[in-house]
């Protein structure tokens, strides 16, 4: 698996100071460094051949750019996508939406091949994959706060944007049960405080995929759909 072969020369070079490693916020994300000391450069020296090779590599080809915009992009519906699926295969039961912010993410993506370095810079931090189960009050609290934004990434859910808030709103094409609960897939991040999702902040249950790193969901994701035709679909108008 080419994800959990990187992760292993990133644990080596971060060992090293080549490479740090935090969740988001916490100001250890990956960052380049330049360590001088020869003791340093001896245990980097031997994996930084295989650690370039591997970052070359393509994992998926792009048909179309893709971009971050609002109230939708292509590129925010791919990344929402990408959570709720790997949320409902981990679970094995079915997960309603799927939300993250753009401030997550370090690039757009263009049209191409995309290498696994690209991916690392993409999505830098170590943050994993959380899933809120929230009732139907939150969840229209959650529709309010991404269209007072003007919109950003999300899945599962559709509504149009009038005066700032979310109307017509639908999950799983269906209106919204407050009594119901629903099941929301985002980052620890997320889920922890960070962003702009106060509905996030008070889930009935929440269970956290310590072992599903947000960067490897995206990698993987991203090289089993290869090619990938990042689309807009008017979930919100």
């Amino acid at each position: 698996n080419q994800a959990e072969q990187t992760a292993g020369l990133d644990r080596r070079l971060q060992g090293s100071g080549q490479l740090g490693t935090g969740e988001q916020g916490s100001g250890a994300e990956m960052q380049p460094a330049t360590p001088s000391d020869p003791t340093i450069l001896s245990v980097v020296e031997p994996y930084r051949e295989r650690y370039d090779y591997e970052l070359s590599q393509p994992i998926s080809i792009l048909k179309a750019p893709a971009r971050f915009a609002k109230p939708e992009g292509s590129l925010g519906n791919l990344v929402a996508d990408a959570l709720r699926y790997r949320a409902a295969e981990e679970l094995r039961k079915y997960v309603h939406i799927g939300v993250i912010d753009e401030g997550s993410f370090r690039l757009h993506l263009d049209e191409g091949p995309i290498t696994l370095g690209e991916m690392l810079e993409f999505m830098p931090y170590e943050n994993h994959l959380t899933i809120l189960e929230l009732p139907g009050s939150s969840v229209k609290q959650l529709a309010n706060e991404i269209a007072a934004l003007g919109g950003g990434p999300v899945s599962g859910m559709r509504f149009q944007i009038r005066d700032s808030r979310a109307t017509a709103l639908l999950v799983d094409a269906e209106p919204i049960e407050e009594p119901k609960r629903y099941l929301v897939a985002t980052s620890s991040w997320i889920a922890n405080g960070g962003g702009p999702f106060r509905a996030l902040h008070n889930p009935i249950s929440r269970e956290d995929l310590m072992t599903v790193a947000i960067r490897d969901l995206y990698i993987d994701y991203f090289r089993d759909r290869d090619p990938l035709e990042p689309t807009t679909d008017g979930r919100i108008r």
